[in-house]
């Protein structure tokens, strides 16, 4: 984690438009590094994505967001921020995406054999070489 304490701002290039994709390569970076994230409104789905990873406001009301979180103290941004990177951390983990993304259950039913006494030319494996496993 870092240690600087900083608030940051996404603002999308269209400004005020709750149907813009939210820029995650930008919110990546800033998240891992465990800093304070402020963003205009996306669309659901992202926001669904990044729900209590990020603040998302109105464009007309990021100033007042913004001033609540600096008008926290250093002890409240630095918990907010570290329960902010862990969730981070552990959402956006490969292990996690690949599960989600049904890639483990994938791999297993493209390699693994159709009889755990099978090989690939379909002859009984020793009991001893299975034993090894």
């Amino acid at each position: 984690m870092q240690e600087k304490d900083y608030i940051f701002l996404n603002i999308h290039r269209r400004c005020g438009s709750d149907t813009v994709p939210l820029e995650s390569f930008r919110l990546q970076k800033l998240l891992s590094a465990a800093q304070l994230v402020i963003s205009e409104h996306a669309t659901p789905g992202d926001e669904d994505m990044y729900r209590d990873l990020v603040t998302f406001a109105n464009l007309t009301d990021v100033p007042r967001v913004y001033s609540l979180l600096a008008n926290m103290s250093l002890e409240e941004r630095r918990a907010l921020a570290s329960y902010r990177y862990e969730s981070f951390a552990r959402r956006f983990s490969a292990d996690h995406l690949l599960s989600k993304a049904g890639a483990f259950a994938l791999f297993h039913e493209c390699f693994a054999p159709a009889h755990p006494h099978a090989t690939s030319k379909g002859t009984k494996i020793e009991e001893t070489t299975l034993q090894q496993y």
